[in-house]
């Protein structure tokens, strides 16, 4: 018969010592892992070889954007005190149906259309029409441009994500002049001079 020793070397039944567990845990548990670490060194070494070339591979391929951001402030329509027969009613700000017209007005189609015109975003593909081309302007615009009202102010803020450092601020200073233009138009008096 075998005894113990034998078919301990023969690996057959490897043994640990239980003391050497029980009194030197923290040892054990480190040794435990560099085991596991040593053993499993090439699974972690191609692991981690693939999270690097994916990183790389994102940074290398996805395009460079740039973001501008520009803040409307929203003047109240009436700024003269109102005369009742109790008190003088001094207007409160800006409420949130003049800010949700402003921001309406900042995404329309035919200011968008405007901006793409004056900053120079339409490409007209041989064969495509020019209503087409404005077409696909104004979605790449309503696609890379957000308009997010402030919340418990009178601002609008509008960002924009362009291709190249140049482009967003075309597009904003666009948008600035184009937007005051529309307000001012929408806001005239009827029959007043120009």
């Amino acid at each position: 018969m075998n005894t113990r020793k034998e078919i301990e070397f023969a690996g057959i039944l490897p043994l640990r010592p239980i003391d050497a567990v029980v009194l030197n845990q923290e040892s054990t548990t480190l040794q435990h892992l560099a085991d596991i670490i040593c053993r499993q060194g090439v699974l972690l070494l191609l692991c981690f070889a693939l999270i690097g070339a994916g990183a790389w591979a994102y940074l290398r391929f996805t395009p460079d954007q740039y973001s501008a951001d520009i803040r409307f402030l929203i003047k109240s329509d009436s700024s003269v005190p109102q005369l009742s027969p109790t008190a003088v009613v001094y207007p409160k700000g800006v409420d949130d149906a003049q800010i949700a017209t402003e921001v309406e007005i900042l995404s329309s189609w035919e200011l968008l259309a405007d901006v793409s015109r004056a900053a120079g975003l339409i490409k007209q593909k041989a064969g495509e029409s020019d209503a087409t081309a404005i077409a696909k302007a104004v979605d790449g615009l309503r696609r890379r441009m957000t308009t997010t009202p402030g919340v418990r102010s009178d601002t609008i803020a509008v960002s924009y994500r362009g291709r190249t450092p140049q482009e967003p601020l075309k597009v904003l200073q666009a948008l600035n002049g184009k937007y005051l233009d529309r307000h001012l138009e929408m806001r005239r008096m009827p029959g007043g001079e120009e």
